[in-house]
């Protein structure tokens, strides 16, 4: 908690300014050691502002709330007033004399510097050449602004990265170098893209309005990103007793249809009085695209739901109402749970129930293997679910694997014990989560490996969890990056903070980290807790949209409701379906079926 510690945390100014004995001392404990796990974490900093006279700013730090603007520092709402007028009393400052503060509001609003967006690393495939999130293009946004406490700055422009011109969707970049604020994005290659950058009130009732927003002034900025924009069709293959069908498209998520294209007739389907179809055109590559099909005439077939088919796969079959990316089976069976009850540990006392989610047609393709996705809290994963709700874990996967949105993946939920608090908390907060990682590392992943058939590897390995669950996600990956290397925490219990620091300070891990949180509730459910880790991870070098992704779900709270709510997210993050088909399992001793024309096997 010293001016040294906050210097290093925040990397800008703020870290710089210094303490006065006065103001730490009169609160009756230093302010480096108030409420450290209780109330936030406040720091109090004073700096110079000149504008013909000398005035002095005083800024207040809590880890668990508002932002305060121009130093990326926080305060609780709450306690605004009454700390401000304590500090008020306390600081040496001198009035500011109300002639100044229209000239300070119009400095502080003018000096926007922008800089010139830089694009550069492509990181790289791992599956395969489609469109996933390695596919994307690194490029750096920085623009110089002097804010007022409750500010922050944004970008905002063209594409779902820069939120597609939706105030609420805007990205809002960090200040580790105030009064430069900066974020590397991850675009799709070969784009050129409109932006601007914006100023937007900060707390997170004001996040949720819409017309929170005031755009820099002057023209449109643009963006070339570096590389060759993806070249190609979506190529649809369609199993169908039509004889004429066409498929109505379109993309960008607008009401009407782009087009309207027939289907060529490829060959013979699984039975007779049903022919296998194909269309090239459905869209670019890479795009998400949204169709239905049609027998020509009045003739729907929508997905289960009665909504459009959505994906984002270059080449796809569809096959009884679900998308594939292979050619699978005739008659695919569905997903299914198998619990493994009462799982022995040698490094925690307490024995826990295994419940393992198995994707559609798991016993009808043996050729295939699977990522796996480690989620903690078990009871409350799939339904029923535990005395505080339900994820309806397996109702999401349904869904998002059978628009091919996400890959197909087993999903297994480790039950929690009585110890969960401990069990589930770094050690360097106290906790038992060392002992807990080897659970998951040396005795439950051998097992799930030994028993299903798995793909090892990290980057089909991930671990997800929410609150406590979030936090212990985002240790085990930290720690073990060779073993998990898709890592979810949502609303994390960052209010333990000694990730925080970690995922800034320490040589940056490989793998893919989502973060995200509500706004609502008596915390806000730790909104600024976790925009703190993710801007230390920004420093640290890691790309939104590509290594890490951040979601603010705006009026949410920190309970399993919204969980479920939002859990299509991550799963769509960590393991897309643009992500490439899982292959083949082990030896080639099964003969898989012969692909279809185009088709991955």
């Amino acid at each position: 908690g010293s001016g040294e510690k906050a210097e290093r945390r925040q990397g800008h100014d703020c870290g710089r300014v210094g303490y006065t004995d006065r103001a730490e001392t009169r609160f009756g404990v230093p302010i480096r050691r108030l409420a450290r796990r209780i109330g936030g974490f406040y720091r109090v900093a004073y700096r110079k502002v000149s504008v013909s006279t000398t005035a002095v700013a005083v800024g207040i730090r809590s880890d668990a709330a508002q932002s305060w603007g121009g130093c990326g520092s926080m305060l609780p709402s709450s306690d605004t007033s009454s700390m401000l007028d304590h500090l008020a009393r306390e600081l040496p400052t001198r009035p500011i004399m109300p002639h100044l503060i229209p000239l300070l509001a119009s400095v502080a609003l003018a000096a926007i510097i922008p800089h010139a967006p830089e694009t550069g690393r492509n990181l790289g495939r791992v599956f395969g050449p489609d469109c996933g999130p390695d596919d994307l293009v690194s490029t750096q946004f920085a623009v110089t602004w002097h804010t007022f406490p409750g500010t922050s700055i944004f970008v905002i422009g063209d594409g779902e990265h820069l939120g597609s011109w939706d105030p609420l969707a805007a990205v809002k970049l960090e200040p580790g170098s105030y009064p430069a604020w900066r974020a590397e994005i991850g675009l799709p290659a070969g784009e050129v893209l409109s932006f601007k950058y914006a100023a937007r009130r900060d707390s997170p009732e004001e996040l949720e309005d819409p017309e929170n927003i005031e755009l820099e002034g002057g023209a449109l900025r643009w963006v070339a990103v570096e590389g060759e924009r993806p070249s190609g069709e979506r190529r649809l293959y369609y199993h169908s007793g039509w004889t004429e069908p066409t498929v109505l498209w379109r993309s960008g998520g607008g009401p009407d249809w782009e087009e309207e294209l027939p289907l060529e007739r490829q060959g013979p389907g699984r039975a007779p009085g049903e022919w296998l179809y194909a269309v090239d055109g459905v869209g670019r590559v890479c795009a998400e695209v949204e169709w239905i099909f049609t027998d020509g005439a009045s003739g729907r077939d929508y997905a289960p739901g009665g909504v459009p088919y959505r994906s984002r796969v270059p080449r796809a079959l569809v096959q009884d109402g679900a998308v594939y990316d292979y050619s699978p089976a005739a008659s695919v069976t569905p997903s299914r749970i198998e619990i493994h009850p009462d799982f022995d540990s040698v490094f925690l006392p307490d024995d826990r129930d295994i419940r393992v989610y198995l994707p559609r047609g798991y016993d009808d393709h043996p050729w295939r293997a699977y990522p796996v996705l480690y989620m903690h809290d078990g009871q409350n994963i799939f339904f029923p679910g535990g005395p505080f709700g339900c994820w309806y874990a397996e109702e999401t996967a349904d869904e998002e694997i059978g628009h091919a949105r996400m890959r197909e993946t087993i999903v297994v939920g480790i039950d929690n014990t009585a110890a969960r608090l401990w069990e589930y908390m770094p050690p360097e907060d106290g906790g038992l989560g060392d002992l807990y990682l080897r659970l998951l590392g040396e005795e439950l992943k051998p097992y799930i490996d030994a028993t299903y058939r798995t793909r090892p590897g990290a980057e089909d390995t991930g671990v997800l969890g929410s609150s406590l669950g979030g936090l212990i996600s985002l240790y085990i990956g930290w720690e073990r990056p060779e073993l998990f290397g898709r890592v979810g925490a949502m609303s994390p219990s960052l209010w333990l903070d000694s990730l925080v620091e970690r995922v800034e300070l320490e040589p940056r891990r490989e793998g893919r980290y989502w973060l995200d949180s509500g706004t609502a509730g008596p915390s806000n459910d730790s909104m600024w807790d976790t925009y703190n880790a993710r801007d230390g991870m920004l420093r640290n070098g890691y790309v939104l949209g590509a290594d890490l992704e951040h979601f603010l779900d705006l009026g949410a709270m920190h309970n399993e409701a919204a969980w479920a709510a939002r859990l299509w997210r991550p799963f769509d993050y960590l393991l897309p379906g643009s992500d490439g088909s899982n292959g083949f399992y082990g030896p080639q001793a099964v003969v898989a079926p012969v692909p279809l024309r185009g088709l991955l096997p």
